[in-house]
């Protein structure tokens, strides 16, 4: 059975379904097959209300550029309630259009692809946190705290947001194993900003220079990837606050010139 026609309002309800629809507002047209909506509601209950990450200096939107926001926000958050529920595998896209009510065209106009969601959920982190170890340098403070404040903007950031990436993290692994220049890109933002924050520490002179700056950039980076690996893809319970402080701790005394303690006078 197919369901046709218009709804006028930003929620309207379902006949017979119990769910009230989050839509953007204005008459748009619907074609969907109303076995595939009670199913998926079946599945992700009441309008979702997963918490995205949002991002910094968001422009102010005309209607067109705010509709088209909506539902791209509403893709998003049906994306992760149905991934979380049942699996990135098992997940369709029709389920998510329907789920979204919107059409499988017009999803296909937003996403291509299931790997293209995952990629746009894990952008925010990607955009920011660069930033976030630059900016860094601009607050005062020596590189062991600047060190100690990048990996609790991490920690905040993922214990904030866990059920996304609980959701996303094996996948966007999977995605970046066979797009070698993506993933080359991506840990090239995090790399350069982390060498960033060091050369600010050498010019400040609290960071060792016998080891080029690259090195230990990678030393940096190594503890943080591999954090996020045991925070979502292992089975263990990992408290990523205690133990990104750790790893912070324990970089900062690699990398920072520690002042000799003053002899003693006899």
């Amino acid at each position: 059975m197919w369901l046709t026609g218009e709804y006028p309002s930003q929620k309207h309800r379902l006949a017979g379904a119990g769910w009230t629809w989050l839509v953007p507002a204005g008459f748009q047209t619907y074609r969907i097959r109303t076995e595939t909506v009670n199913r998926t509601l079946a599945i992700i209950g009441d309008a979702p209300k997963t918490s995205l990450p949002g991002r910094a200096g968001k422009p102010v939107m005309g209607l067109r550029e705010h509709k088209k926001r909506q539902v791209w926000e509403t893709v998003l958050s049906v994306s992760v309630k149905l991934f979380e529920s049942q699996g990135f595998a098992n997940t369709s896209m029709d389920q998510i259009a329907a789920a979204s009510m919107i059409s499988r065209t017009t999803l296909f106009n937003y996403f291509p692809s299931k790997d293209s969601i995952v990629l746009e959920l894990a952008k925010p982190f990607e955009d920011i946190y660069p930033g976030i170890l630059r900016d860094l340098c601009a607050k005062p403070g020596t590189t062991a705290q600047r060190i100690e404040r990048a990996f609790a903007a991490a920690a905040d950031h993922f214990t904030k947001y866990r059920a996304v990436n609980s959701v996303i993290y094996l996948e966007l692994t999977r995605i970046r194993s066979t797009d070698t220049q993506a993933n080359n890109a991506a840990i090239k933002k995090y790399r350069d900003a982390v060498i960033s924050l060091l050369q600010f520490g050498v010019e400040q002179g609290d960071v060792r220079t016998d080891i080029d700056p690259g090195i230990m950039a990678d030393l940096i980076l190594a503890p943080l990837l591999m954090g996020l690996y045991r925070m979502f893809g292992g089975t263990e319970d990992f408290d990523i606050k205690a133990n990104f402080n750790h790893y912070a701790q324990l970089l900062t005394d690699a990398v920072v010139i520690r002042q000799a303690p003053e002899t003693p006078s006899l």
